[in-house]
């Protein structure tokens, strides 16, 4: 029977991975965007970006395929997570991994990807430097909506009761505000130049990493995980949610999650654009506007 009162290792454990996400899930959703305006679009010609695509096409087409991966991503791997029953490895494993594939940005230049795929053309570099960025932004997006939204989220469910989470949850919010405010300020200095992009990916991605190894140690799955009770079929676990049954039968909480999905759309919608927004729009003498967003837009 779990307790009705957390232990300080859960809490230490709770607060130190959803501060950890909220760094990595920060750096992805805010600053992969000034990564592309600020330096993978740095020094073209317009030439090149119009035998390739412009700097806000690159981002709306980064921003969509991540989000297709990330959901399906949270319903693959948390029915397997469920499965396998064994939630710690895909948190620690997943955080490892996570924050590797985030250091990995930091090598991601149009020089690398030229010598990469011996490329010379201005325009193919760019583009293939651009899908390059994408792809491995889906991976970073797999890699922490299994560790974080899939496992993670589970677990801390595992290890509460309904009377706790009210207050579980509010921690959570209030950790995951301070890690994007942890975030913003420095990267601030990335985007103003003052330190590079491969810097800041770099040492936000070990700290990720190094999170994910204390919790190979810290880390254990609470019997409700280990005595779950789960169908034969993976396939059923998977769309067990799905059922026109269990949805009349659980009709407020799916009332509750379309209410909470129109939210979230409505936050996406400009949250990813915003820092991009502020530096090319409202203060444009910091960025410039010539290779990112034409004068006829900003008007």
């Amino acid at each position: 029977m779990i307790k009705e009162k957390l232990s300080k290792k859960n809490w230490f454990i709770i607060t130190l991975f959803c501060f950890m996400g909220g760094i990595a899930w920060n750096t992805e959703n805010m600053y992969f965007n000034t990564f592309i305006t600020n330096e993978v679009y740095s020094d073209v010609s317009q030439a090149a970006i119009a035998g390739s695509m412009e700097a806000t096409t690159a981002v709306a087409r980064m921003v969509a395929l991540s989000a297709i991966a990330a959901v399906l991503t949270t319903f693959v791997m948390g029915a397997l997570s469920d499965k396998l029953k064994n939630r710690k490895m895909f948190i620690s494993v997943g955080y490892i991994a996570w924050g590797l594939v985030t250091a990995m940005f930091g090598f991601i230049t149009k020089e690398n990807v030229a010598n990469l795929l011996n490329l010379s053309d201005e325009a193919m570099i760019l583009g293939c430097t651009v899908w390059f960025v994408i792809l491995m932004d889906i991976v970073m997006t797999f890699m922490g909506s299994t560790s974080n939204d899939a496992a993670f989220q589970a677990w801390v469910t595992d290890v509460t009761v309904p009377r706790q989470r009210p207050v579980v949850e509010t921690v959570l919010s209030v950790v995951g505000t301070v890690s994007s405010l942890a975030v913003t300020g420095v990267g601030s200095f990335a985007q103003a130049g003052t330190i590079t992009y491969k810097l800041f990916f770099i040492v936000l991605g070990i700290v990720v990493s190094l999170c994910g190894v204390v919790g190979l140690f810290l880390i254990k799955d609470p019997p409700r995980t280990l005595q779950t009770q789960s169908s034969s079929s993976y396939i059923k676990d998977l769309f067990y949610g799905f059922r026109p049954s269990v949805i009349k039968k659980n009709s407020r909480l799916y009332l509750s999650l379309i209410s909470f999905c129109f939210a979230i759309i409505a936050f996406q919608v400009f949250y990813p654009y915003l820092l991009t927004y502020v530096q090319y729009v409202v203060i444009p003498e910091n960025g410039g506007v010539s290779n990112i967003l034409k004068p006829s837009v900003i008007l």
